[in-house]
């Protein structure tokens, strides 16, 4: 085999190693900041738990003064129905109120609803893209993730590869590991290897289990990297470890 075959076979090797990888980090990428916005909204829930009544009082209190995390807090307990009656209006004004205060969080997940449809509200890519815009340039990482996706895969405008990419760059630069690896499959599928690694070693040191994976694959087939499995098999035993099933059975090959 000469040179350039024997180099198109690694690559397409690497390709198909990493494929699976691939067809994970858009599902995960979508749901990120639904995600990340339950575990903040359950924490946020638990500390007011033992007193409901004065604990709403005070966030409406709070959210009629302008305080924007108060409006952001107790539109999202109206919107799931925490603590309250689900009014899923109710929740959403307030989200809106507290988006127009600023929140970052709260435009993030304003546009989450509108782009998912959550709780029976239509769908709207439109208005979702505008709410994510502000959440990213208030530099909420997540909301940078999601629109980019956006963008990426075409909803709500044309597909914008470009725009997409600055938007995944933007959110890996705010230390969001979903926003390095999603960049990093990005540069993957043009073949653009070295930017590509870059990424995934940063997102695996945010503790990303794809970009662990990803990078552990890029070592064991050693191609634009020297082979390396005992490096190899360390990334893999992290992202198994991070929650990539492939990864474990990947691992366990070396």
């Amino acid at each position: 085999m000469n040179n350039i075959s024997k180099s198109c076979s690694l690559t397409f090797n690497l390709v198909v190693a990493l494929s699976v990888y691939a067809s994970i980090i858009l599902s995960a990428c979508t749901s990120t900041t639904q995600q990340e916005q339950s575990k903040q909204e359950s924490s946020e829930q638990s500390t007011i738990a033992t007193s409901n009544n004065q604990a709403i009082t005070s966030l409406q209190e709070n959210c009629d003064l302008d305080n924007a995390d108060s409006c952001a807090r107790l539109g999202v307990m109206y919107f799931n129905g925490q603590n309250v009656k689900r009014d899923i209006d109710r929740g959403m004004q307030l989200l809106q109120q507290a988006c127009d205060l600023n929140s970052s969080t709260a435009c993030s997940a304003l546009g989450d609803i509108y782009h998912f449809g959550d709780n029976g509200v239509t769908k709207d890519y439109s208005k979702a893209q505008q709410l994510l815009q502000k959440g990213c340039d208030l530099n909420n990482a997540l909301a940078c993730v999601q629109l980019g996706v956006m963008h990426i895969e075409g909803l709500g405008s044309k597909k914008d590869l470009a725009q997409g990419k600055k938007l995944y760059q933007k959110a890996c630069d705010l230390n969001e590991k979903k926003g390095c690896s999603a960049l990093g499959f990005v540069y993957l599928k043009y073949l653009e290897f070295d930017k590509a690694r870059a990424l995934f070693t940063k997102g695996c040191n945010l503790n990303d289990g794809l970009a662990c994976a990803s990078l552990g694959v890029m070592y064991k087939e050693g191609h634009k990297v020297k082979r390396n499995p005992s490096t190899a098999k360390t990334l893999l035993e992290k992202g198994c470890d991070l929650g990539v099933k492939q990864a474990c059975i990947d691992a366990k090959g070396l």
